[in-house]
């Protein structure tokens, strides 16, 4: 099954169904509503940018895919999703809750790379045509102003983290950091 925005899966299928249930809620009992829409989050452990750190420093290869994203810091989703309590409005205010840079799946590769001196290794995606999912930030902006880590910033917190958890961690070593090894 697809839309018109791309294959519709059981999550963006579970998506619809909770802006469809938040938009009933409101309008049934008259109630002011947020409803927010997250786009790639991601934690010093979780989302798009530690899942690329893992695949950069294991060598495996990346689809090399020009689709772009826009990554949001936890911290920032945090401070944007308390804030969002104060623009409920009835009908449902849609906020969308994202980064306000734009990168490639591939350039954030290469970021990530940079970070850790080491080429990401891309392979042909195929047939699978290279969506982009970014969302526009505009609105969350002028409500709640810009985001407090950028994403290289971000990038350099989850590469911290990663360095901090392969020291303690030595035995493992499928995916160690060329730092380490001088």
């Amino acid at each position: 099954m697809s839309g018109d925005a791309g294959p519709i899966t059981n999550y963006v299928l579970s998506k619809i169904c909770g802006d469809m249930f938040a938009t009933y809620f409101s309008e049934s009992h008259k109630v002011p509503v947020a409803i927010l829409r997250y786009y790639y989050p991601y934690s010093e452990i979780a989302g798009v940018v530690p899942s690329t750190v893992q695949q950069v420093l294991g060598g495996q290869p990346i689809a090399d895919n020009p689709a772009a994203v826009n990554p949001l810091f936890i911290s920032d989703v945090v401070n944007f999703t308390i804030k969002a309590a104060t623009a409920c409005d009835y009908p449902p205010n849609l906020l969308n809750i994202g980064g306000e840079e734009i990168v490639s799946y591939n350039d954030l590769a290469v970021m990530v790379g940079r970070a850790f001196g080491r080429e990401p290794q891309f392979t042909p995606m195929g047939q699978v045509p290279a969506e982009s999912w970014v969302c526009d930030s505009r609105k969350r902006i002028s409500l709640f102003g810009q985001q407090q880590v950028s994403l290289a910033q971000g990038i350099a917190r989850v590469v911290a983290a990663f360095r901090q958890r392969r020291q303690s961690q030595p035995a493992d070593r499928d995916l160690a950091d060329p730092a380490d090894a001088g």
